[in-house]
């Protein structure tokens, strides 16, 4: 019971909580050769696309090796930047038929 009343005690702590600003490098190029660099040396093509008013986010991947690629493209500029790279992906919906 001490357990239970503790918990609903510290709830609003969990659902007030700040926000985090995490500073990473990342990496930015043309549009172009940002794809054509990860088309021929990892061999990833894009698997989705997802816009908003000023910008775009692809994820790329290769199901040869598992390599992918998250890239945010900004508004009319040519510039891609590279948010995040990996291994090892799995699709957590059915395909539809």
């Amino acid at each position: 019971m001490y357990k239970l009343i503790l918990i609903i005690l510290l709830m609003p702590a969990f659902a007030f909580a700040e926000p985090v600003t995490v500073n990473k490098p990342v990496i930015c190029d043309r549009a172009g050769v940002m794809m054509q660099y990860l088309s021929e040396k990892h061999g990833e093509v894009p698997v989705w696309l997802g816009s908003k008013e000023k910008s775009t986010v692809t994820i790329l991947a290769n199901p040869k090796t598992q390599s992918w690629t998250i890239i945010h493209f900004q508004g009319q500029e040519d510039i891609a930047c590279v948010l995040e790279t990996g291994i090892d992906f799995k699709f957590m919906f059915p395909n539809p038929t």
